[in-house]
């Protein structure tokens, strides 16, 4: 095991080495440097113009295949963005780490400084750039493949507890909500993280994808409870919106809204807006959500009939339980229970004719 001391010597001297690369005119040793051990292909045209320019560094990325897993790249003060009004967006999910120093990142509706420590999480369908003042400034991109990404997350908590799909949707269930930013913590495990997946990245060794893979869901793991954290402290501390939605959990087959004031000693109205506020969604949707979430992993996991298990959740119509539940997932409760169910043998084709 590395001492944080060995962990911080082996970042600079790999960051200082690469940006010395960069300042030469070929751009071919420094892409094949940091694709080094990936399934990313890697535009070599695309990315030195794009440094040449000015412009989209990242851009000349693109996963190979559905199960290419994560690219590790430093931002090169040649790539830096000139203004809002260059910005660039890519397919894939993208985490900014600042190591050292500061930069700046252009969004499409505000201009943002990210100093050492601070993490940024960025969607798909954001579009963004990013400036550093000189070499002294180190800022790592892990980008990662929208598959690997949603296998990583959607493991992190059972999905019954909520957790998982709130965090989603406070990062990118909100329309024009595509990043989330984290404030430096220095010295957090959220960093020891990073920095150990960055080391596995840099000097690879037997296991390496694996243990970067471990690293990647610990640090979601830690981000996740200080968005939640942060989340429940903008209410004052007056209640904690996991608070509703554990107690929502738990009463699932019977609970109203007028349950839910009761228990919690708030009106109604206090508590609809509150669960608006932080989940985007009404009390109504928010249970339907958690009911549904219960009824996939009943299916994925028990023999109980489907009536039952509409039943058990408080889905007193069948036929409404199956219209939500196919709106949500894709397939109707029988098709996905062949599907992912305990008994489970072929998958289906989700754009195919449903058996």
């Amino acid at each position: 095991m590395l001492y944080a001391n060995e962990v911080d010597t082996i970042l600079e001297s790999f960051a200082n080495n690469l940006l010395d690369e960069i300042d030469g005119p070929d751009m071919k040793p420094f892409v094949n440097r940091f694709a080094r051990g990936t399934n990313v292909q890697l535009r070599t045209e695309t990315v030195a113009h794009g440094i040449e320019h000015g412009t989209a560094f990242d851009a000349g990325a693109s996963f190979t295949h559905a199960h290419a897993d994560i690219l590790c790249t430093i931002h090169p003060v040649g790539a830096n963005c000139l203004d809002a009004h260059h910005l660039h967006g890519h397919t894939f999910f993208e985490l900014i780490y600042v190591y050292r120093g500061s930069c700046t990142q252009y969004l499409p509706d505000k201009t943002m400084t990210l100093n050492a420590g601070s993490f940024c999480l960025l969607s798909t369908s954001a579009e963004h750039g990013i400036a550093i003042a000189s070499k002294e400034n180190i800022v790592f991109n892990i980008l990662i493949s929208p598959t690997f990404f949603t296998r990583i997350f959607q493991c992190l908590v059972p999905h019954e507890s909520m957790l998982n799909n709130f965090f989603w949707e406070s990062i990118f269930g909100n329309e024009g909500q595509t990043y989330i930013a984290f404030e430096p913590n220095p010295g957090s495990r959220a960093e020891q993280f990073i920095k150990s997946l960055l080391v596995e990245y840099i000097e690879p060794q037997p296991g390496f994808n694996q243990a970067m893979s471990s690293y990647l869901s610990l640090l979601f793991t830690e981000l996740m409870r200080s968005h939640i954290y942060n989340v429940d402290s903008q209410s004052g501390n007056q209640l904690s919106i996991m608070d509703i939605i554990d107690y929502i959990d738990e009463h699932l087959a019977s609970i109203t809204l007028a349950d839910l004031a009761d228990a919690f000693h708030y009106s109604t109205g206090y508590i609809a807006r509150l669960i608006k506020r932080f989940s985007h969604r009404t009390f109504s949707e928010l249970v339907s959500e958690i009911r549904l979430n219960h009824a996939a992993e009943l299916l994925e996991r028990t023999d109980l009939s489907i009536e039952n298990i509409a039943q058990e959740l408080g889905f007193y119509d069948s036929s409404h339980f199956n219209r939500a539940f196919k709106k949500r997932f894709g397939l109707n409760p029988s098709v996905y229970r062949a599907a992912y169910g305990p008994h489970a043998s072929t998958l289906p084709s989700m754009m195919g004719p449903e058996a």
